[in-house]
């Protein structure tokens, strides 16, 4: 499995590359990058199947990578020093988010959701809900009981109900 980190912090990424040679030695680090210009340089040429994702990269982040490269099937697994990104981090259908220092136990079992599930099944999983929820506001109807039946009326047209 071919892996890439994004991280502006040098013993940050070289750590990472050790553990995941102790811990995940399936995965292949075949780019460390320091910075958002180099990781979108590689990004837009190769598809890996994971990155590790630092969200601070300097003055771009790496939330600003992840809207450029919006079609990738590639698997994001953020590193980072700051837990109050994570909630965000799911909404671009991230795999996983390890805060620094990073345990090896707890990034193999990151790691093993790519593994098991394959790189950019969660976020298909994701983008199909979205996709669902969306089809379901458009064909949310109800029922109103009238004397003589029943009538079906979708809720995106009724603008309000009176009664006498």
């Amino acid at each position: 499995m071919d892996a890439i980190i994004i991280d502006d912090e040098a013993t940050a990424r070289e750590s990472l590359k050790g553990l995941l040679a102790i811990f995940c030695p399936e995965v292949r680090v075949t780019y460390m990058l320091d910075s958002y210009k180099a990781g979108l340089d590689v990004l837009q040429t190769t598809t890996p199947d994971i990155v590790f994702l630092d969200v601070s990269l300097g003055k771009e982040t790496g939330f600003d990578l992840l809207d450029v490269l919006v079609n990738k099937s590639t698997a994001v697994i953020f590193v980072t020093a700051s837990e109050q990104h994570s909630l965000r981090a799911f909404d671009y259908a991230a795999t996983d988010y390890l805060l620094k220092p990073v345990s090896g136990l707890r990034l193999q079992k990151a790691v093993e959701k790519v593994t098991r599930k394959g790189a950019g099944w969660i976020r298909s999983e994701i983008e199909d809900l979205k996709n669902a929820i969306a089809v379901e506001k458009e064909t949310v109807s109800g029922f109103i009981s009238a004397p003589e039946r029943g009538l079906k009326l979708s809720t995106q047209k009724i603008c309000y109900i009176f009664r006498h």
